[in-house]
């Protein structure tokens, strides 16, 4: 992708700037973007959608949706984090599905029972904000492209898996800007696909996540209303080929728009 190219794709993520952390952040997730973007375009995606699992997985999906001219959606998903390491994820949940890792007998019952409540109330919540005005569509048949910014453990994403798979899509693809070598080897054994931006070791990834900044909800959904309902004019087709040839002044004003 051109220099010129990539300012414009990832450029409107600046408007979402809250925190002066988040801010030092926004080049590496453009790169990061960019690097999913020529990955997943090699692929046959066919009848695809690209979900954002998390609000800042948003930071990387919408522009790649934009970009791979697929239609986006939100399935919010919250991790459960152990009580004596907050960077570590235990479990996922979302508006419909449950994920807590089996081997965690030494944590009080009432303490993830009391987590599932509160992060399924979260989820709950956050898909209501996002589908305040438009409703969500079936993946059924299609190919999924989960799309997050830091998965650290296959159970931080296994409840939007288990939401997906209840749908009976074609194809699951796991997309994210950072991994450790563990979640991809665990996700590669029910994903079809994992596709990593950085593969980095745990401890890099907390010493990362610590400087991770805030995002704006409100302008997050209204970003995420205007890909959701206007994917069908971002490009022409969704195969590699078509896209290579398509009109870049073209998407060059969409964005504009954005």
């Amino acid at each position: 992708m051109s220099c010129a190219l990539h300012k414009y794709v990832f450029w409107w993520v600046k408007g979402i700037i809250m925190n002066p952390k988040l801010k030092c952040q926004m080049d590496v997730i453009s790169h990061a973007g960019e690097n999913l973007f020529w990955r997943l375009k090699e692929k046959d995606l066919g009848d695809a959608v690209v979900v954002a699992v998390s609000l800042r997985g948003m930071l990387i999906a919408a522009p790649l949706a934009n970009m791979l001219g697929l239609p986006l959606e939100v399935l919010p998903a919250h991790v459960i984090c152990h009580p004596a390491d907050l960077m570590r994820s235990i479990g996922s949940v979302t508006i419909d599905a449950i994920d807590v890792e089996q081997s965690v007998h030494d944590i009080p019952k009432d303490y993830i029972m009391h987590q599932v409540r509160q992060m399924q109330k979260s989820s709950r919540n956050d898909y209501a904000f996002f589908y305040e005005r438009t409703r969500s569509s079936s993946f059924r048949y299609k190919t999924v492209i989960l799309v997050d910014d830091v998965v650290s453990s296959k159970h931080s994403i296994a409840a939007c898996f288990d939401s997906v798979v209840r749908q009976m899509p074609l194809c699951i693809v796991v997309a994210a800007r950072l991994m450790t070598a563990e979640s991809v080897r665990s996700i590669s054994d029910v994903a079809d696909h994992v596709i990593a931006a950085e593969v980095i070791s745990d401890y890099e990834i907390r010493a990362r996540y610590r400087d991770c900044g805030d995002v704006d909800r409100q302008y997050l959904k209204s970003v995420f209303e205007r890909f959701s309902r206007r994917h069908e004019v971002a490009v022409t087709s969704h195969t590699p080929d078509e896209f290579g040839r398509a009109d870049k002044k073209k998407m060059h004003s969409i964005f504009r728009e954005v």
